[in-house]
């Protein structure tokens, strides 16, 4: 008698109790065009109960008791930042007043996910500008000398010759990745007609530039001793992978793949990651009785900042949700196991997709084909993917050395 389910294309939810109040929002909302997102906090003595409610139109704003209910409807068309505070998400809107949804630390992840879904949705020439913990919708021009973003209440410019590309092969292919001496800018370029590689090409951004003369006898010993690296030659089809030790005035490889005697001086593309980043240069490559020695760089690129690799990915896995044995201090599976598509995967984690919805901080079983162990994950976001799929991004909660071996060996 005091529960509602509404389905609204492939988002299904149940209202009960005070949230029944909500019906008429939920109607119109559908009315907008459909539903895509709902999100509620989890109140507290201090933090009263509140409810975000996003459609393609409008974001509707609730806060609820058992004495009251208070509803705003802000167009997002007009909201023009968005801020993630220690009060909770700030939404600022040109027709009304600041309002701020109150959340809890653990669930700092409604705001990455409602920034993701309002700079998805059609507009007309804005791009959404991400910066720390803020999102601004604003306007881009380009100068000879600077980037420019307009936006309500601020004007950000970047000389060109601060800026440098920070984009790698599984960046958004709608945003532009940039850095300077401050951090990183994300730039989300709505538009279809925006193309990101030409944009860098035209500004001719390069990725992060360190010159090999410039660092310290104790960073050229750190960064470039005792990496598996990966050569490609540049004018022949080879590929080998090998451990990179830097010696007196040249680097020496310990080929570990396969690889064919080389008859003449070869150049070469060389790449590693460390826990800073993946580094590559180019380099000339020689054979010298069973040694292959590579001559030192000019310049090094870093061109990604995350901590460990992330290799693409389409191994099937099979998943099952854990539970904690509170008398044995123990997680154990449920046994409702269900089927998963792994995106991607690092030494850190994966992300997969799967026909089921899970919850932040949920702890689940992975068992990946070809992997001699399972892993147990942590939920870290899920959302919607497809009809009936969801995204879900893991954080491993333990690996062995096994698997670190298998990630990186398999997946190249």
């Amino acid at each position: 008698k005091r529960t509602l389910s509404i389905q609204s294309g492939h988002l299904h939810f149940v209202l009960h109790g005070t949230h029944l109040s909500l019906l008429y929002d939920f109607t119109q909302a559908i009315l907008d065009g459909g539903i895509l997102g709902f999100w509620k906090n989890t109140p507290s003595l201090r933090m009263k109960e509140e409810i975000l409610l996003l459609s393609k139109k409008h974001l509707y704003t609730s806060s609820h008791s058992w004495l009251s209910s208070h509803t705003n409807k802000l167009n997002v068309e007009y909201i023009h930042s968005i801020t993630h505070t220690a009060k909770g998400i700030v939404f600022s809107s040109l027709m009304h007043p600041t309002y701020t949804f109150s959340i809890s630390s653990h669930q700092s992840h409604i705001f990455m996910i409602l920034c993701s879904k309002i700079s998805q949705l059609e507009h007309s020439e804005d791009v959404f500008l991400w910066r720390a913990q803020s999102f601004y919708r604003g306007t881009l021009s380009e100068t000879k000398d600077e980037l420019i973003i307009q936006t309500h209440r601020k004007i950000f410019r970047w000389p060109w010759a601060s800026l440098c590309r920070d984009d790698d092969e599984n960046s958004h292919s709608n945003t532009v990745s940039l850095r300077n001496n401050k951090g990183a800018i994300r730039i989300h370029i709505p538009s279809t007609s925006f193309s990101i590689k030409d944009f860098y090409m035209k500004h001719m951004l390069p990725h992060r530039r360190i010159e090999w003369n410039e660092l310290s006898e104790g960073a050229k010993q750190r960064i470039f001793t005792s990496r598996y690296v990966f050569v490609r030659s540049e004018t022949s089809v080879f590929q080998i992978v090998a451990q990179l030790d830097r010696l007196r005035d040249h680097f020496q490889l310990t080929t570990i793949s396969a690889f064919s005697p080389v008859s003449k001086e070869q150049q070469v593309f060389v790449h590693f990651h460390t826990q800073h980043g993946q580094y590559s240069f180019l380099s000339t490559m020689t054979q010298k009785g069973e040694n292959l020695i590579l001559s030192f760089p000019t310049t090094i690129s870093l061109t990604s900042q995350r901590h460990s690799p992330r290799y693409r990915t389409e191994k099937k896995a099979m998943c099952s949700l854990l539970s904690l044995d509170h008398s044995t201090n123990r997680w154990s599976s449920k046994n409702n196991i269900f089927s998963a598509q792994l995106v991607n995967i690092s030494e850190g984690g994966a992300c997969i997709v799967t026909p089921m919805e899970f919850s932040k901080s949920q702890r689940i079983l992975l068992d990946i084909e070809d992997y001699p162990q399972q892993i147990i994950c942590t939920v870290r976001y899920c959302i919607q993917h497809h009809a009936g799929e969801y995204r879900i991004g893991l954080q491993f909660y333990s690996v062995s050395n096994q698997i670190r071996k298998n990630i990186n060996w398999q997946s190249h």
